[in-house]
């Protein structure tokens, strides 16, 4: 290559089945319980909700339509995501918790 040029490199991350619409959550924001509704079903699949800091902080089987008590978390940031049985993320959602 010539001084001064340089020859772009792409890395990126496989987004291929990443989506965020997935997954209808709501309320957003939420206080006590968010409700949790799919379109598709994922056999085996575990749905999490982590800090922004990547710290898991609820692990349980994914289900299509699921309400879960988030009471007990404090009002920030967290992600709500789904995890195929073989470890692959399919969908990851931001929600907001207020107090």
């Amino acid at each position: 290559p010539l001084m001064g040029c340089y020859t772009p490199v792409v890395i990126s991350v496989n987004e291929l089945a990443l989506q965020t619409d997935y997954l209808l959550i709501y309320p957003n924001p939420a206080q006590n319980a968010i409700t949790i509704s799919s379109s598709k079903n994922i056999d085996g699949g575990i749905t999490t909700i982590t800090s922004v800091i990547g710290q898991t902080l609820v692990s349980i089987p994914f289900e299509q339509h699921q309400t879960l008590d988030v009471s007990i978390l404090a009002s920030g940031v967290y992600y709500v995501s789904v995890v195929t049985a073989n470890g692959q993320t399919v969908s990851r959602n931001k929600i907001i918790i207020t107090k």
